[in-house]
């Protein structure tokens, strides 16, 4: 009997603590709605400026902080896809310039990752001028560096 009390206690406590969580979810999910219509229709008026806190790595969705995951670049090709796919969620969720995006990772980076994309740039200015400067370039870089061409051909081969 007190077992049967005791689950319809915490059955109760689990439901209100999932209506919450529902609201909070659906409440984001509004949010990250309006800021995509903002941003893809064309009203990049009014109070639109870029945010502050940009650079630190955290952002405030309706009080949810946003962290951007560290890269400690170790040779773990499912570690590195783990990553871009965090890293692409929380880009996702923000306005980031392009030049922005590439910064912001950068700055997460740890280890062997740091050196090497210290070392990478250097040899970009070096050699053609410039450094990467949009996600794009970046993604293509790491993936060449992280992910071996016979990793593919096995998840291929997986599927």
């Amino acid at each position: 009997m007190l077992l049967d009390v005791m689950t319809m206690q915490m059955q109760r406590l689990l439901n209100r603590n999932n209506e919450e969580l529902y609201g909070r979810i659906e409440g984001l999910y509004n949010q990250l709605n309006q800021n995509a219509r903002r941003h893809y229709g064309g009203n990049r008026g009014g109070n639109d400026g870029p945010r502050q806190n940009r650079m630190e790595g955290q952002n405030k969705i309706e009080g949810v902080k946003l962290n951007v995951p560290p890269f400690k670049g170790r040779s773990n090709p499912d570690a590195y896809l783990d990553w871009e796919m965090k890293i692409e969620h929380v880009f996702s969720c923000n306005d980031y310039t392009e030049e922005q995006k590439v910064k912001l990772a950068a700055a997460e980076f740890l280890d062997y990752a740091l050196v090497w994309w210290n070392k990478n740039q250097r040899e970009m200015m070096r050699e053609e001028g410039r450094e990467i400067d949009t996600w794009i370039e970046m993604i293509r870089v790491m993936r060449k560096r992280y992910v071996p061409t016979s990793y593919s051909r096995t998840m291929r081969q997986k599927i």
